[in-house]
């Protein structure tokens, strides 16, 4: 007997579209026909032309019945026997290349610039180039490219999906070519991608501090201080801010990057809040919120930072408080001689850990109030009605088709979160240096309490239900957030090295 796999894509039974001395079969997807026979006849050109008609009266396309028919049969001229072999396939619908936005630099690039000679990341060189100038190229839409319909065995035609264009808004100070799907910058500033609308927000420069003679600053675009932010001031900015001295005790909020070359100390009213990411000298005494990377050179003493990125201060040490990062945490060294308990949580995401709550709770009471409205429903049902009760009926259903969109998008919004949370999340954290009675390492709900100081590198990991510490460095890449399955099997290695236990 001579075999042929029939390569269906579905576990449905074939359909039968002929049986005898023969047997056609068609694949459930209608992609492709099999042929079985229990006795090749000596002259197989015969059974070709038999075929040919039956194919033919089944419906299927003529030039598929010529010399590609013969092709596929005449290997089987010499088989005793024919088993599943495939005689005609459809033509599958290629799919659709989505389309994109080609950028005209590096300007929304994660991650840190090389030392050249000596191969270290250099946290205070960001690979993002923010500043542009009047007339520059930003960026270009490439369109999708239309997929290309198929046909079935029958040469019936499986439509091709569309591609999709990239959502894309010009913001202020953007100028679009609509010939070209260019987009350039009219002024001179700081390029900003928010909310799918890209910006060049005009750079307003305060000349000293920010306090009793400027007042609360609140700017559309970026901002440069050139001296101090002031205790009890507030500052917001939709663009980045700069800060050429300290942030002392002050309410700031940007929905761009902070760059604070001096450092942050005390705590305002409110956590400081960052869209995009942080880099300042050190951190005492401070409540940060940041959505990015945080790069910190020195220290962070006593303080409550929570980033949905990576910390990354692989010279400083962290000594008391809480850091939680989900994207990871580099240090140099964990807690003091002192052993000042030092909370360091990976792979945790505040937001979502702040928003789930809410979102169940509103999803509770939702579905509770569609209990109740279906309760009062079902006694209407069948019902001999006047025009009223009609009408108070008809508010229940619309009230209940409500009750049910919402609940399905916050289902959604929930499902979003945990999906972004998962490609950011980094499940390790990395000590260069030390590590100091009182640390507390916490990954993954699971937390191990360091009792005796103990000398770095070396890295904590989850496995197997307890967090070990191993010694060594991992590989840290700053540009990607595990969204391959590359990726993930590299974490899953990583968790499981070879290295000795400390």
């Amino acid at each position: 007997m001579m075999d042929a796999a029939s390569g269906a894509s579905s576990n449905a039974p074939d359909i039968i579209l002929k049986s005898g001395a023969y047997t056609l079969r068609v694949t459930a997807d209608s992609m492709r026909i099999l042929l079985d026979c229990a006795a090749v006849p000596p002259d197989i050109r015969s059974l070709i032309a038999a075929i040919r008609a039956d194919l033919a009266e089944n419906g299927v396309p003529e030039e598929w019945l010529g010399e590609p028919l013969e092709q596929r049969l005449r290997p089987f001229a010499s088989a005793p026997s024919i088993s599943g072999a495939v005689i005609v396939e459809g033509e599958p619908s290629i799919p659709p290349t989505d389309g994109r936005i080609e950028w005209g630099g590096d300007f929304f690039a994660v991650g840190f610039a090389i030392d050249e000679k000596t191969g270290a990341i250099d946290y205070r060189r960001p690979i993002a180039q923010t500043s542009v100038e009047e007339g520059q190229f930003l960026a270009r839409i490439i369109p999708p490219n239309p997929g290309k319909n198929g046909r079935d065995v029958f040469g019936r035609m499986l439509p091709a999906a569309k591609g999709t264009w990239p959502t894309f808004r010009a913001g202020q100070n953007v100028r679009e070519d609509k010939n070209n799907r260019c987009y350039y910058a009219t002024k001179s500033g700081r390029i900003r991608w928010d909310a799918n609308m890209l910006s060049v927000d005009e750079v307003y420069t305060i000349r000293g501090n920010v306090g009793l003679e400027t007042g609360n600053i609140s700017h559309s675009g970026a901002l440069i201080v050139e001296g101090d932010i002031e205790a009890c001031t507030e500052v917001e900015a939709r663009g980045d801010i700069e800060v050429y001295g300290v942030i002392e005790r002050a309410d700031v909020s940007t929905r761009g990057n902070l760059y604070v070359r001096g450092g942050i100390t005390g705590r305002g009213k409110r956590p400081i809040q960052v869209a995009g990411r942080v880099q300042a000298r050190f951190i005492n005494e401070a409540e940060l919120e940041v959505d990015g990377d945080m790069a910190i050179e020195r220290e962070i003493v006593q303080s409550t930072v929570r980033t949905r990125g990576i910390l990354a201060m692989p010279q400083g040490r962290v000594v008391g408080g809480e850091i939680m990062a989900l994207g990871g945490i580099l240090i140099g060294q964990s807690g003091s001689e002192a052993g000042v308990p030092t909370l360091l949580t990976a792979g945790e995401d505040f937001r979502l850990l702040r928003r789930l709550p809410e979102l169940q709770e509103e999803i509770n009471s939702l579905e509770t109030r569609r209990e109740r409205v279906k309760q009062v429903l079902e006694p209407l049902r069948g019902r001999k009605m006047t025009p009223e009760m009609h009408e108070a009926m008809e508010r229940l259903l619309l009230d209940l088709s409500l009750t049910e969109e919402r609940i399905a998008e916050l289902k959604a919004e929930i499902e979003q979160l945990k999906q972004d949370a998962k490609e950011r999340a980094r499940r390790r954290i990395e000590v260069e240096k030390n590590v100091f009675p009182e640390t507390i390492f916490n990954i993954g709900g699971d937390r191990k309490r360091i009792r005796e100081a103990i000398l770095g590198p070396l890295y904590a990991l989850p496995v197997r239900g307890e967090i070990q510490l191993r010694t060594g460095r991992l590989k840290w890449d700053l540009k990607s957030r595990g969204t391959t399955d590359a990726q993930r099997k590299q974490e899953e290695l990583e968790e499981n090295p070879p290295e000795e236990k400390t």
